[in-house]
């Protein structure tokens, strides 16, 4: 025997069957008597077949069956003027006339999920496995830096999932929200509840609402900077609606109770590259074919969707090749004229702008000294070219990460090319650009003149991009000493690591700074008869000359062991 039915969903609201209250989506309240509540249980329990008065007068009321009475019809239009949004035009309690009586159930209308503006390619894995996750796990916040698509994705779910719930779908955008008011107010646009009262009328109708509605799907878009009012409203609400479900699109998780996060990277590159093509064809089908040229653009840019986007809409006057050669500019390039654009995706630089604004002035000041890096870096860098020894800066960037504004790949950390130029943007609005690279040449010439030699090569290979940035800087500034100190372990991951070529351009930078400024010591000797070995191994350049230059610049010094040194690397 199956269990009582304990609840009804209505168009207007819900019915508490065990308590016999009808919560109505207008914040209004109704009482049932018991046999009001037994009959529209019986009923209920019983949708869409029609059901006669005189089974209901034996069921529900007890009377014999050759008992006549007008008591189900009175209890009808009493049930009705309480439960329906128009009494004599009912959606739920239907006369079936010479026959009886059958109910129809309904939810609450509510604003239709956004449409796709945009074609939806690639991400079929990544829609499986969130579409599982939210069924299977009720709360899921999608994360992902900006412009991945994230908001795309959830909402292509939630229109795949809407069927499942009997209340449907919702969605609910809080780019604007600030504080828990933003939040509820704006879940109350969605589903077309009038103004309340007060702040406890609101939270009272939307409980109520969720009961009413049933199992529902709720995607809360944009929920940075109010995970906080997120935390403390979603857990009632569920406990309230055991049936509600939550998709969330975040740049970093909420920390809800039993959330699960969905971390949303960049398109794979033949998905970039559809989606560049199916967007250019539209005002400019003669690059459809320019495949290789669009992988190199859409490698530039991220293969993030709203980059891809952006370029594309510059198609009709731009090919792919000079849209790449224009992106040393790209916050001005990747820019949408279109009016109907959200204005967070308006530009590359806008949706950033969202992200930065919602750190604290620590975050900014560190996430705009990590712009300096190249090819990654490790904490105790960051520590040092962010300049602040009060900081927990390990702390500090695994916030970033969860923010999406940086990524980490074992102990290193690092950033999209966007993010990266954003940061570095930033960082010369502060006035700190020329201070940052100087930490920056002071850090790793102490890292490089602190590893022992023969294995140096070894251990700082992957630091090969801030050791070029560093000796450029160097050059820059007339720090030759600094900059040889860099430029000899350039030349020891060139030598064990490979490519040859790697050190001879900054070594020969770096012997032109010493000779300009009539400077030597030991470590400029010994680097530039290394340089002459290296141009000797390719076959470039002059290197007898350069080996004999690096002698006699030993003999300068006076020192006789730094002369043998630089006869025998020569």
């Amino acid at each position: 025997m199956s269990a009582p039915l304990q609840q009804v969903s209505l168009r207007s609201g819900t019915v508490d069957l065990v308590r016999r209250t009808v919560l109505r989506a207008d914040g209004q309240r109704a009482r049932l008597t018991p046999r009001e509540s037994e009959m529209l249980g019986y009923l209920a329990a019983r949708q869409g077949r029609i059901v006669q008065r005189a089974e209901l007068l034996r069921q529900v009321w007890g009377y014999s069956d050759r008992a006549i009475s007008r008591a189900v019809d009175t209890a009808v239009r009493r049930v009705r003027s309480k439960i329906e949004v128009d009494p004599e035009h009912p959606d739920h309690l239907l006369t079936v006339f010479g026959e009886g009586y059958r109910f129809v159930p309904g939810v609450v209308p509510t604003r239709p999920l956004p449409a796709e503006s945009e074609p939806f390619l690639g991400r079929g894995a990544e829609l499986e496995a969130l579409a599982a996750a939210v069924v299977e796990g009720a709360l899921v916040t999608v994360t992902g830096p900006p412009g991945v698509g994230k908001t795309r994705l959830a909402l292509r779910s939630a229109h795949t999932l809407a069927e499942r719930f009997a209340g449907g779908a919702v969605f609910v955008d809080l780019a604007a929200a600030r504080d828990p008011a933003d939040v509820r107010h704006a879940l109350a646009r969605s589903l077309r509840l009038t103004a309340p009262e007060s702040a406890q009328d609101l939270e009272r109708r939307l409980t109520d609402t969720f009961v009413a509605r049933g199992p529902t799907l709720v995607l809360f878009d944009n929920c940075e900077g109010v995970d906080e009012p997120l935390r403390s409203a979603i857990p009632g609400w569920r406990v309230a609606q055991p049936g509600l479900a939550v998709l969330a699109t975040s740049r970093g998780p909420l920390h809800l109770p039993d959330e699960r996060t969905f971390a949303l990277g960049a398109l794979d590159v033949d998905a970039a590259v559809a989606l560049f093509q199916r967007l250019a064809e539209r005002s400019a089908p003669r690059w459809v074919e320019a495949e290789a040229e669009i992988r190199a653009l859409v490698e530039q840019l991220d293969r993030l969707p709203l980059a891809i986007v952006l370029a594309a809409g510059r198609s009709s006057a731009l090919s792919p090749r000079q849209l790449s050669e224009r992106l040393s500019d790209r916050f001005r390039l990747l820019a949408s004229r279109a009016r109907d654009v959200d204005e967070r995706h308006r530009t590359l630089r806008a949706a950033l702008d969202v992200s930065w604004a919602l750190l604290d002035p620590v975050d900014q000041r560190l996430l705009a000294a990590c712009a300096v890096f190249r090819g990654g870096f490790l904490a105790d860098a960051a520590a040092a070219v962010g300049a602040d020894a009060s900081v927990d800066v390990p702390a500090r960037l695994a916030a970033l990460c969860e923010r999406s504004l940086l990524v980490r790949q074992g102990g290193r950390f690092g950033a999209l090319a966007s993010v990266r130029e954003y940061a570095a943007a930033r960082l010369q609005e502060q006035g700190e650009a020329a201070r940052a690279l100087d930490r920056h040449l002071a850090h790793y010439a102490a890292v490089c003149e602190a590893e022992e030699p023969n294995e140096r090569g070894h251990l700082l290979a992957e630091e090969r991009d801030n050791l070029l940035l560093a000796v450029e800087h160097a050059v820059e500034q007339g720090q030759w000493a600094a900059g040889w100190s860099c430029g000899l372990v350039l030349q020891d991951i060139a030598a064990t690591e490979g490519p040859l070529e790697l050190a001879i351009e900054p070594s020969r930078r770096l012997v032109a700074l010493v000779d300009a400024l009539g400077e030597a010591n030991r470590t400029a000797v010994i680097g530039e008869g290394r340089l002459a070995v290296l141009e000797r191994w390719i076959g470039v350049g002059e290197p007898v000359a350069r080996a004999a230059s690096a002698t006699a610049r030993a003999r300068a010094t006076g020192s006789d062991d730094l002369v043998a040194t630089s006869s025998t690397t020569s």
